[in-house]
């Protein structure tokens, strides 16, 4: 995970943001789940492996939309309040719903007959709740104290927007419906 956000923000700092969130978020979900598991609930063996795999997948992809969208807020010159305010603004929607669609999943799982699965469902879900809690109120005040440093040695820019992006862009937006048929279709 570290190489991949090294090579993705060509900075020492940034990456330093989800891991810190996630890895906090993560702490805190053990105890949860270590306090469920002892006093209501069996809890599998194989759920701590689950929690990290998961957590750090999904908690990792919500601090990459929000790292994303701050830099172009302050690559537009926001002030750095109104930039992470609108930065959970914006994306706080997306990465919400993509929580909750994962928590509805693996809440699902409590009701599998095999033992793994409708044991270890809920403590997935809770990982996923405190990924997005952590996510929607620790990453934004680590972007906020950080401010431009968090994108050092350089400073906030936009990033170049390569051209198959571009042409993709376009045809979606021109025609929408003919999109939506074509995905269906190879659906």
């Amino acid at each position: 995970v570290l190489i991949m956000l090294l090579w993705v923000y060509r900075s020492p700092v940034s990456p330093l943001v989800p891991l810190l969130a996630v890895t906090v978020a993560y702490f805190i979900t053990r105890g949860i789940v270590a306090y469920l598991g002892e006093h209501y609930m069996t809890i599998t063996s194989y759920a701590n492996v689950l929690i990290v795999v998961v957590m750090y997948g999904a908690g990792t992809d919500y601090c990459l939309f929000l790292i994303s969208r701050f830099r172009e807020e302050m690559a537009d010159d926001h002030e750095l309040e109104q930039a992470t305010t609108r930065t959970v603004h914006l994306v706080g929607e997306t990465i919400t719903s993509s929580a909750g669609t994962i928590f509805v999943g693996f809440m699902a799982m409590a009701f599998a007959e095999m033992g793994i699965f409708n044991t270890s469902g809920p403590a997935l879900a809770i990982g996923i709740v405190l990924s997005l809690l952590a996510g929607l109120t620790f990453t934004p005040a680590l972007l906020a104290t950080l401010g431009d440093y968090a994108f050092w040695p350089r400073k906030a820019t936009h990033r170049a927007v390569g051209r198959l992006y571009e042409l993709t862009s376009k045809q979606v937006s021109t025609y929408p419906l003919v999109t939506i048929l074509v995905i269906s279709m190879i659906m």
